[in-house]
């Protein structure tokens, strides 16, 4: 069952995983903005996938994936025009991949995940460096949160010590 309040009255607007268009099912508590400048809420569950754009990763992949597969579950690989194995390695340790036959950058590879995953059902993700920069078993805290208040848009923050450089911080 939907209810209607105004925008103003929940500043947590979650825009469901930003893909245009997308519905929520029944069953599934998402608040989106309508262009009416209304919010509309109903039940959800939260179903996470990790979503992770690689480039050139197939040395650095593996870790990363299967520590997502335990500790998120589902992982969607979007290999943004890779010319190593980079597909190959996720397909083989089942992550369901999306290709790009170029290099679209890791904005555009993000959107194409973060699509899929709506495509595939899913309410929430978790999105990982195939770097390993991220630590795939600190999702399970971002998950709880999610779980907590599913409306809520839950975003981690990497805490840096004095020696690193203020340009090295901004933007990550």
């Amino acid at each position: 069952r939907h209810t209607r309040r105004s925008a103003s009255d929940d500043d947590r607007i979650v825009h469901s995983l930003g893909v245009p268009g997308f519905s929520p099912r029944p069953n599934r508590q998402i608040a989106c903005t309508l262009m009416t400048g209304q919010v509309y809420s109903a039940v959800m569950e939260v179903r996470a996938v990790a979503v992770i754009p690689s480039l050139n990763a197939e040395q650095s992949l593996g870790p990363v994936l299967r520590s997502a597969l335990q500790h998120v579950g589902p992982v969607i690989v979007v290999d943004d025009g890779s010319r190593d194995g980079t597909a190959e390695c996720a397909r083989k340790l089942g992550a369901h991949v999306v290709r790009h036959l170029e290099n679209q950058g890791k904005g555009a590879a993000l959107n194409t995940g973060l699509r899929e995953a709506a495509a595939q059902g899913y309410t929430h993700a978790v999105t990982l460096d195939a770097d390993g920069q991220h630590n795939p078993q600190d999702a399970t805290q971002l998950l709880d949160a999610a779980r907590k208040d599913p409306k809520a848009l839950v975003i981690g923050a990497r805490r840096f010590g004095p020696n690193v450089p203020g340009k090295s911080q901004f933007g990550r």
